[in-house]
């Protein structure tokens, strides 16, 4: 199966990734990561054990990290820790 080249699944590969974190080992995964994106993302790639075609893409479409776990652990705090609730649509520019 191919995998789109979106900017979209970039963010899932990093939602996924997380999904099972607390909001409070969010916050601390992104306090702790640098503030350049392609730096953010080197980090948390090797934090997480991404692949390189994932490292990749999710450079490619400019994800910044900390902005991407501080926006589910917001998501998490207003509706709990339930990793099955869907996530709210993105904000597309």
């Amino acid at each position: 199966m191919i995998r789109p080249d979106t900017r979209d699944h970039a963010i899932d590969i990093v939602v996924d990734r997380v999904s099972l974190m607390s909001p409070k080992e969010l916050r601390a995964l992104a306090s702790q990561l640098p503030v350049g994106v392609s730096e953010a993302v080197e980090d948390f790639c090797h934090a997480v054990s991404l692949s390189q075609d994932e490292r990749q893409l999710i450079n490619k479409h400019n994800v910044s990290i900390p902005y991407e776990l501080l926006e589910l652990a917001k998501y998490k705090e207003m509706h709990g820790n339930n990793v099955t609730v869907e996530l709210p649509p993105r904000n597309t520019k």
